[in-house]
């Protein structure tokens, strides 16, 4: 079904069910925004055979809110345009069996994870991931530098970190150029993310690097909170989980800034942290 943009999310259900859409296609965004009108005892949508979810990572939290309450068909997706359209799938089964994983290769794609060498990494060892299918490209038209970065020794790398399972399922773990290095220690927003969205109170979370000319890379953290909780109780809760990984610094937002794309602008909270940090 091809339709203009809905005004609300109730136009959005009247059309499913009107049109008895099976299959459905949105980002985490969309999924945050449906949240405070799904019912807590049901899912809304039964109907739908399947519901795939991409374009940013979907944490557990909000898969579990999502399976309960929208439709327990969920499919987590992760993919890029330079080699295939999904490279591997979490649904079904392997929702349950391995929790905030991005699931197993696609039909004909071939995953690993390999050190910067571009040696291969063993299960449980987090590095690059990278992917290849048949007849996939070579190389960015007109651009050396990229695809020399991108496209090394038959494999695509889209610059994302992860892990696998011994049984093969991919853990998504950031991009790589996000990691955080504080006094030496490697730290990844989506682990500061993960330990926030556990929080009974937070409904979105978003980690990021304040740069510092003694520290280098100082871990700080956005909320959007559903309910009012104190800040000293958000960073007790970090750091019980994270200890010296915690973030520093921590902002309660009314809503995180996006781009058009709808990911969460993270150059702009650093700038709005910074900001507040002046002002003490």
């Amino acid at each position: 079904m091809l339709v203009p943009r809905f005004p609300n999310a109730g136009a959005l259900f009247e059309a499913i069910e009107r049109f008895a859409v099976s299959y459905l296609f949105l980002t985490p965004m969309h999924l945050q925004n449906l949240l405070p009108v799904l019912p807590r005892d049901r899912p809304r949508l039964p109907g739908l055979r399947r519901l795939e979810v991409a374009a940013m990572a979907v944490q557990e939290a909000l898969r579990r809110e999502i399976r309960q309450r929208l439709t327990p068909n969920l499919a987590v997706m992760y993919g890029t345009n330079e080699v295939a359209a999904w490279i591997s799938a979490a649904d079904g089964e392997s929702l349950d069996r391995f929790p905030d994983s991005i699931g197993f290769p696609a039909p004909g794609v071939e995953m690993g994870i390999a050190d910067d060498e571009g040696q291969p990494l063993p299960p449980a060892r987090l590095g690059l991931i990278r992917a290849r299918v048949p007849g996939m490209p070579a190389g960015y038209l007109d651009d050396p530098e990229a695809s020399a970065k991108t496209f090394r020794d038959g494999w695509y790398y889209p610059g994302d970190l992860g892990m696998l399972a011994p049984e093969g399922a991919l853990y998504f773990k950031g991009r790589a150029d996000d990691m955080m290095n504080f006094n030496g220690i490697k730290i990844y927003p989506a682990e500061i993310e993960a330990a926030l969205l556990e929080h009974a109170a937070v409904a979105e979370a978003a980690a990021f690097a304040l740069p510092s000319p003694v520290h280098q890379d100082v871990p700080a953290a956005a909320v959007v909170l559903r309910e009012p909780v104190p800040a000293r109780q958000l960073d007790q809760w970090c750091r019980n989980r994270l200890l010296g990984r915690a973030p520093q610094a921590l902002l309660v937002m009314r809503r995180l800034p996006r781009d058009a794309a709808g990911r969460v602008d993270k150059p702009a909270l650093a700038r709005a942290a910074a900001k507040r940090t002046r002002g003490r």
